[in-house]
This record gives structure tokens, sequence and C-alpha cells, in this order.
């Protein structure tokens, strides 16, 4: 399996279309994070930053996983190599489970840089705390709850792009899923108050540190939903990959 992480290094390393997606995501952060300060709503100040990310601008981000997820696994079903990869006698489980690990690591990787960088804009243009020194608890462990809540939201949208990208295997329908995904969840969210995806968790997990609940049950709880739709999703793409046709 270390030929095929290197291979994949090689790949993200010369791979255009993924650096250019990637300075996309940093241009439109630092423009967001650069909002004068009173007219950002959420994660105003460095301290609160963290908290109101999602609710800024990460949801957008988030959006752009559907392409990420596309470059590593639809085009090379288009470009055959994926083909000519497992006819060398690689086997589909360590192919997939290094694709995975790949984006995972990519998609994290992107999802914390950005934070800093989001992070560190708000405290040079509002102050790390506010001028009253009110705001809900921002320390340590509230912030790693939080964070380790977020990873969650993240993993349940790539594990569900991945597997549209092993059902599709199209570039351009995981990019449309990624542009309708987030309206769709939101009217489900409406309709259905008991469903409780990435983008519902998202407005709730930051009502909640507001209220001082990060360390309770309750904040735990409220991703019960995409973790069991997080693990469904990644079975399905895992399944459809070992059995399907690679041409």
């Amino acid at each position: 399996m270390g030929r095929l992480f290197i291979n994949e290094w090689i790949k993200v390393k010369y791979s255009k279309m993924l650096w250019i997606l990637y300075g996309i995501i940093l241009v439109y952060v630092i423009l967001t994070g650069g909002m004068p300060t009173g007219t950002m709503g959420w994660g105003e100040y460095g301290a609160t930053a963290p908290y109101g990310y999602l609710r800024n601008c990460g949801t957008l981000v988030m959006m752009f996983l559907s392409p990420m997820v596309g470059i590593f696994f639809t085009q090379e079903f288009a470009q055959g190599t994926m083909h000519n990869t497992l006819s060398c006698g690689v086997s589909r489980r360590d192919y997939f489970m290094v694709k995975l690990v790949c984006v995972l690591i990519s998609g994290y990787l992107v999802y914390f840089c950005s934070l800093l960088v989001f992070t560190g804009i708000r405290c040079l243009v509002a102050g790390y705390r506010p001028s009253s020194g009110i705001c809900p608890p921002c320390g340590l462990r509230e912030l790693v709850v939080y964070q380790a809540g977020c990873c969650v939201q993240e993993f349940t949208y790539i594990t569900f792009f991945l597997l549209v990208s092993v059902i599709s295997k199209k570039t351009a329908i995981v990019n449309l899923v990624g542009l309708v995904v987030w309206w769709g969840e939101a009217m489900l969210s409406l309709s259905v108050p008991a469903f409780k995806g990435p983008t519902s968790t998202i407005i709730s997990s930051f009502e909640l540190w507001e209220s001082g609940k990060v360390l309770t049950m309750e904040f735990v709880k409220q991703y019960g939903q995409c973790a069991i739709m997080s693990i469904v999703f990644l079975a399905l793409a895992y399944f459809i990959f070992l059995r399907r046709d690679i041409n």
C-alpha cells in the first residue's frame, strides 16, 4: 500500500485542478474573514471565530468537497487509470482504502487550514475578544469538542460525495450534487424537524455553544444521525466499488 500512497501524493502534487480548487477556497475564506466589524452575525471575534466559521463561510467550503472527491475518484474512472492500476494486481480493497485516506487527509487539511486563516483574520480585523469581555465559553475543552463535531459533519459530506462518485463515475454529476445538496438538505430539515443532517447540526451546535452546552451529552447526541449516515454512505460506497465494473 505504500506505493499506492506515493502514487496518490504524486497525483496531488501535479493536479492543477486540485491546486486551483485550494486557491479558490483560500481566496473565499480571506474575503469572508476580512468583512468589517459588525457585518458578521457569527464568529465576529478571534475567540469566537472557530465556532462561527461554519455558519459564516464553512458551509460553502464544505460544498467544495464534492469537486475535491471527484478529482480523487471520478477523473480516474474517466481517464482509465483506475482500470490500469487494478489490472496490475492491486486489490480493490487496498485501492479504496488508500483513496479514502487521501481524500480524508485532503479534506481535513483544507478545513483546518481555512479555519486557522479565518480565525487569524478575525483577530486582526475585530480583535480576540469582544470589548465587553462577554462571550460564551471558549476554553480548550470546548474548542476540541466543538471541532470534533465539525469533523463528523465533514466526514458525512465526504462519504456522501464518495458514494455519488462510485455510483455515477462522472465528475459533472458529483459537482452538481455538491451544488444542490445544501439546498436539498435545508429543505429536508425544514419539512422534517427530526432530521439532523450536517447543515442542521451546524446551526444547532452553534446555538448549544452560545448556551454553554458544548460539554454536555445533548451536544454529543445531535451528531448521532450524521455518524449513522456516514457509516451507511461509506459501507455502500465500499460495497459498490468492490462489485461494479471498472472500465
